[in-house]
C-alpha cells in the first residue's frame, strides 16, 4: 500500500511541473491559483509576506529578504518547480519548512493510509500554482 501512495504522490508532483501555460486560461488552473493563494496566506504569509512581497524571510548566505515574486526572475526566467518542491520538503526535519509543513499536513481532515499526506501536497502543490502566478515579468 505504501508503494501505492509513494507512487500517487509522484504522479501528483510530476502532475505539478506541467508548464502553467499550457492550461492558460484554463478555469480548473485559475481555481487552483485562487485556492493556492488562500492557502499561501494561511500558512506562508508570516514568514513571506503578503502577495510573496518581502516578509521576515531572508536567504540564509546573504541575509537580504526573500522575494517570491523574483523566483522565475532569479532562475533564468523559469520557474524552478523541482527546485521548489525540494526546497519544500528538504529532507532535514528541522529544514526552514518543516513548521509550516507539519501543520500544512495536520490541518488536513482525510483518514486512511496516506491520504493526509496525499492532501497536503496538494495544498503546497496549489500554493506552488499560486507563487508562479504572482512572478515579476521581465520587462
Amino acid at each position: 500500500m505504501k508503494h501505492i501512495v509513494n507512487g500517487l504522490a509522484l504522479v501528483l508532483i510530476i502532475g505539478c511541473l506541467t508548464p502553467p501555460q499550457s492550461y492558460a486560461g484554463d478555469e480548473v488552473q485559475d481555481a487552483r491559483v485562487k485556492q493556492g493563494k488562500l492557502w499561501y496566506d494561511k500558512y506562508c504569509t508570516p514568514c513571506h509576506g503578503p502577495g510573496g512581497a518581502p516578509g521576515s524571510a531572508v536567504f540564509p548566505t546573504t541575509k537580504k529578504p526573500i522575494d517570491l515574486r523574483t523566483i522565475s526572475e532569479r532562475n533564468g526566467g523559469e520557474f524552478p518547480s523541482m527546485k521548489w518542491w525540494e526546497l519544500i520538503f528538504s529532507s532535514h526535519p528541522s529544514g526552514v519548512h518543516g513548521k509550516a509543513w507539519e501543520r500544512v499536513r495536520s490541518d488536513q481532515t482525510e483518514t486512511g493510509e496516506g491520504a493526509r499526506d496525499m492532501a497536503a501536497h496538494s495544498v503546497v502543490a496549489n500554493i506552488e500554482r499560486y507563487v508562479e502566478s504572482i512572478q515579476k515579468k521581465n520587462k
